[in-house]
């Protein structure tokens, strides 16, 4: 197995690990934000902190897909002087 090929595996196998850490934060975000919204949104952070907080789930997820999706381009950059 060449060094890109095998690159662009463990670079998929990493995406999916992102996206598959994801989708519980997601659905306790979601739990989160249901509670929230039924208890006059006292159970909500405030601030920036509060913000990462509610935006880290889906930049996890999204940047698991993105890994998936653009593993190949991810290897060439990587990988651009390899001759391989």
């Amino acid at each position: 197995m060449k060094t890109k090929q095998l690159a662009n595996i463990l670079i998929k196998v990493l995406g999916l690990y992102f996206l598959l850490t994801g989708i519980p934060d997601i659905l306790v975000l979601i739990g989160q934000l249901i509670v929230s919204v039924f208890s006059a949104g006292t159970g909500m952070p405030s601030g920036a902190a509060g913000w990462f907080w509610l935006c880290e789930p889906a930049i996890q997820f999204v940047f698991g897909m993105i890994l998936i999706v653009r593993s190949r381009k991810v290897t060439e950059f990587l990988f651009k002087d390899d001759g391989d």
